[in-house]
């Protein structure tokens, strides 16, 4: 333990060596310098000399709560840093089976992450969650007074959801006035097909609507959800009873809602409409 506190110390040296930290980065490694320094001078360490190997063997640090934990973080700051979307993939190769669904979530929330954040993002936090029964990643991208949550859990015991715990693919948190607007996106990747005239229109499915229902009304201070797919049609319900159903970004006039946009790989005009309603949004907050 002694020497994890040390090796930690010496990493938050290195970066206060580089220039030009961004000032979230540099506040954080205060925060970490500040607990070492208060941890190693607990008289327990006094006695304990210089560890000379790692104990890698130890049942201990393989298996015993909290020790484990450590050694796994050790283990992982000794790889590198790596690109997170490579981890993704990684990840992904690595499962039998692994469904495309979950590859074109990864890239939703990246899409997402780059329209509201530009491409110099800050990684805030990475952590393994279970999803559905299933191991996936937690992820934080944050930069001024937006971030970027992926699989962030929603729930009671942290005051965000009234009823059960909920997990959304993405949701982008703008704090504004000491206020906070939750933004929910879900990736749904599939589509209900329909023949017309002028070709094959592939629509989201009413029970996908029905799920966005299901987060706007359950977790807090969200002003929206929607549905991003490989589809074809945009739809737009402002929690107006007034108002028609939407169906071109440019005529929403409230974002109180729930809705579905389509988001197609390798589609420019998609990701063109997808990033002017990301444009439209934040100016309207």
């Amino acid at each position: 333990m002694k020497f994890f506190f040390e090796y930690i110390e010496s990493i938050t040296y290195q970066l206060n060596r580089i220039k030009n930290l961004p000032e979230n980065v540099f506040k954080e490694t205060e925060d970490v310098l500040s607990f070492c320094h208060r941890t190693l001078r607990n008289p327990f360490f006094k006695g304990i000399g210089k560890m000379q190997t790692i104990p890698i063997n130890s049942t201990v640090l393989q298996s015993r709560a909290g020790y484990k934990d450590i050694l796994d973080h050790f283990t992982r700051s000794r790889f590198g840093v790596k690109h997170i979307f490579d981890e993704f993939i990684q990840e992904s190769m690595s499962i039998d089976l692994k469904r495309i669904s979950d590859l074109y979530e990864y890239w939703v929330f990246y899409q997402i992450a780059i329209a509201f954040l530009g491409n110099d993002i800050i990684i805030e936090q990475q952590d393994v969650v279970l999803k559905d029964g299933n191991v996936s990643y937690g992820i934080c991208f944050k930069k001024d007074n937006i971030a970027v949550y992926y699989n962030y859990t929603e729930s009671r015991s942290r005051n965000t959801a009234y009823s059960v715990s909920l997990r959304p693919d993405t949701m982008v948190e703008i704090k504004k006035d000491n206020k906070s607007i939750k933004l929910i996106f879900d990736a749904k990747y599939k589509v209900k097909n329909k023949l017309t005239e002028e070709g094959i229109e592939r629509h989201i499915t009413s029970e996908d609507i029905y799920k966005m229902h299901t987060y706007l009304d359950a977790i807090n201070n969200s002003l929206f959800a929607i549905a991003v797919y490989p589809g074809t049609e945009f739809y737009f319900y402002e929690r107006n009873y007034k108002l028609p159903l939407r169906q071109n970004i440019e005529d929403i006039e409230s974002f109180n809602g729930v809705g579905a946009i389509p988001l197609i790989p390798n589609d420019q005009d998609s990701l063109l409409k997808f990033n002017n309603f990301v444009v439209r949004l934040k100016n309207s907050i």
